[in-house]
């Protein structure tokens, strides 16, 4: 009997002891202080870009898909994200359009032109030169408004495919 009461007492330590020493560790990730060597991104910042075409025959509902060029995208930080999201932003704004609107957008020329050319191309530059794709005001896809980051690298932890992501995004509330 008295076993069963030193077992039991030990488990009860075992447990709060455990307990303990995981709500009170810190976190080790390492937050790294940028601070000194990378200037502080502009969040209204919107990088140059070019509107090279559009179409009417992509979306199913008739709405219009512009091909944006824009210089090529800088993966040492994720800043390029922002970055695209305020060019969706602006042309968004800049068309007056609210619904019914695709944005590719591409940072080599001969990429964008693949894709104008045939939807369906699976011209290798694609997978590190179609940069995103936003798909505003469908029912067909994954949310209501859609970001595609990397929208045909191939997914993994290499290359661009690292920074492949699908994102909730509406250019009104950004």
């Amino acid at each position: 009997m008295k076993n069963i009461k030193l077992i039991t007492l030990f488990v009860v330590f075992v447990l709060v002891s455990s307990v303990c020493f995981v709500s009170c560790r810190k976190p080790t990730r390492k937050i790294e202080d940028t601070s000194s060597n990378q200037p502080i991104q502009d969040l209204d910042f919107v990088p140059k870009y070019e509107m090279v075409n559009e179409s009417e025959k992509i979306r199913d509902d008739g709405g219009i898909t512009y091909f944006i060029l824009i210089d090529p995208v800088d993966l040492t930080s994720e800043a390029f994200v922002g970055h695209i999201k305020n060019i969706i932003k602006q042309v968004v704004k800049e068309k007056i359009k609210k619904e019914n609107i695709s944005i590719e957008i591409f940072d080599n020329r001969e990429a964008l032109e693949a894709v104008f050319k045939d939807i369906n191309s699976e011209d290798p530059l694609l997978q590190t030169h179609f940069i995103a794709k936003y798909v505003g005001e469908s029912d067909t896809e994954t949310y209501r408004d859609t970001l595609y980051i990397f929208p045909v690298a191939p997914k993994g932890g290499f290359g661009t495919g690292k920074y492949f992501d699908v994102i909730d995004f509406s250019p009104y509330k950004w």
